[in-house]
C-alpha cells in the first residue's frame, strides 16, 4: 500500500471512529441533561406532597436531591457539552464526505483534510479511553477485521463516565498486552 493510500485509509478509519465516539457522547450527555428537569419536577412534587402530609424529612431529602442534580447539571453544563459533541460529529462527517470525493493520489486535497483533522483534534475535549476503544472495536467489526480490545462489563457500563485506572492495560485478540496512552 502506498504512503498516500495508507494516509487516506487512516483518515477514513479515524474519522469513522471519531464520529462513533462523538455520537455516543452527545447521546449520553443529552440524556443526562434531560434527566435534570424531569427529576426536578418529580422530586419537587414529592417534596411538596410530603410537606403537605407532614413528612419533613422526606421533603428535605427530595429538595436536597433536586438541588444536587441541578448543581451538577449547572457545573458540568451538560447541554453545551452535548452540542459540542454534536458539532464535532458533524465536522468529522464533513471530513468523511470530502474524503469520499478525493481523486486517487490527490496529495493536496488529502493534506487539507489532514490539516482539518488536526484542527478538530486540537479543539476536541479529552477522550474517554474506554469509550474510544469501544468505538474502535465497533468500527473494526463493521470493517470485518474483528474487535481489537477486550473490555469488561464494568468498564463498558462506565465508559461514558470515566476510564477505570486499571483498564489502561488491555489485551488484544491474540492476548498480547498493550498500554493505552492518551
Amino acid at each position: 500500500m502506498s504512503d498516500w493510500s495508507e494516509r487516506y485509509h487512516t483518515l477514513d478509519y479515524d474519522s469513522s471512529v471519531a464520529m462513533r465516539y462523538h455520537c455516543r457522547r452527545k447521546a449520553f450527555l443529552d440524556i443526562l441533561a434531560r434527566l435534570d428537569p424531569a427529576l426536578s419536577v418529580v422530586l419537587g412534587g414529592t417534596a411538596f406532597a410530603t410537606v403537605i402530609t407532614g413528612h419533613p424529612d422526606i421533603a428535605a431529602s427530595a429538595g436536597l436531591a433536586v438541588a444536587v442534580i441541578s448543581a451538577l447539571n449547572l457545573a458540568f453544563n451538560l447541554s453545551d457539552r452535548a452540542r459540542l459533541h454534536e458539532d464535532l460529529f458533524r465536522e468529522w462527517g464533513g471530513i468523511l464526505a470530502d474524503l469520499a470525493v478525493i481523486a486517487d493520489g490527490d496529495d493536496t486535497a488529502l493534506r487539507k483534510l489532514e490539516a482539518q483533522r488536526a484542527r478538530l483534534d486540537a479543539r476536541s475535549p479529552w477522550q474517554l479511553l474506554a469509550l474510544s476503544a469501544i468505538c474502535e472495536n465497533e468500527e473494526k467489526i463493521v470493517r470485518r477485521s474483528g474487535a481489537l480490545y477486550r473490555i469488561g462489563g464494568v468498564q463498558r457500563s462506565l465508559a461514558n463516565l470515566f476510564t477505570l485506572p486499571w483498564w489502561r492495560q488491555v489485551e488484544d485478540r491474540e492476548g498480547t498486552s498493550h498500554q493505552i496512552h492518551v
